[in-house]
């Protein structure tokens, strides 16, 4: 791993990397692909206070969760489709459509409050970074 900008623990066993913000727009497939090229997972939804805050500290104002809408409503992660649980989303980004009758399924997080946003997986901006966790040996 060459251009790490920043590590910060999460969760238990995480730290948290964030790349430095990317030339062009993005979108969840790409912060994916830059996760798993890394060896690490794209940032899971962060469940505590802590969490958020540990996520408050970024170069981009917005970045994708690991974290898609199903059909039935329910979350589940873009990466393998394994439930989330307890997920309360605390706050819609104000933003036009959002959010958008479920009809968007990924998940994204953004502005100082963290707020969430959904919109369609081919979407790219240039105002999402790479966030990606990895595990560490306890």
């Amino acid at each position: 791993m060459t251009s790490v900008f920043r590590l910060n623990s999460y969760r238990t066993n995480y730290h948290l990397y964030e790349f430095p913000p990317p030339p062009a727009a993005i979108g969840p497939p790409y912060a994916l692909d830059t996760c798993r090229n890394n060896s690490m997972d794209l940032v899971p939804y962060p469940v505590t206070l802590k969490d958020r805050a540990s996520l408050s500290i970024r170069q981009k104002p917005r970045f994708f969760l690991d974290m898609i809408r199903a059909s039935d409503g329910s979350y589940v992660t873009l990466s393998s489709g394994v439930p989330v649980p307890n997920t309360v989303i605390y706050g819609w980004m104000p933003l036009p459509g959002n959010p958008n009758g479920g009809i968007n399924r990924c998940i994204g997080i953004g502005g100082p409050d963290l707020l969430f946003y959904d919109f369609d997986c081919s979407f790219t901006t240039i105002t999402a970074g790479v966030i990606c966790v990895y595990s560490a040996l306890q």
